[in-house]
């Protein structure tokens, strides 16, 4: 159904262990709408890579009746937010780790890629910490 590159791309997207790989501002702009977890990535590829444009956020922001005041707010929270981030990993993943459909479907990925399964799951909760 998909060509192969665009199966895997596709694949790993839904695996749910990627990281945030979005720019820290838009090409040409001095917004820091997104922030970068990818280094060694250029921020134009990694935009045309999610299809991301401040046309799309825009629309993206007025889907979630995300206002200037509430991306204020959120930005004042950044830094509770990222303070408090590992604590609620670990307790996401230690639910999702056993909760018996989700944790074999872990078992799975991590066998198909000859992966140990504490190796996963610090993956997974440091891509969410950032």
């Amino acid at each position: 159904m998909f060509p192969e590159k665009l199966n895997h791309e596709v694949q790993d997207a839904a695996t749910g262990v990627g990281t945030a790989e979005w720019p820290t501002t838009m090409p040409g702009t001095q917004s820091s709408t997104l922030a970068s977890t990818a280094p060694g990535r250029g921020q134009a590829e990694l935009c045309r890579k999610y299809g991301v444009d401040e046309g799309n956020l825009a629309t993206r922001r007025d889907f979630l009746r995300l206002g200037e005041e509430d991306r204020t707010i959120l930005a004042e929270l950044a830094p509770w937010a990222r303070s408090v981030a590992p604590e609620i990993a670990q307790a996401f993943y230690e639910w999702q780790f056993n909760f018996a459909p989700t944790r074999e479907y872990f078992d799975r990925f991590a066998q198909k890629r000859n992966m140990p399964i504490g190796t996963l799951r610090r993956h997974l909760e440091s891509a969410q910490i950032g």
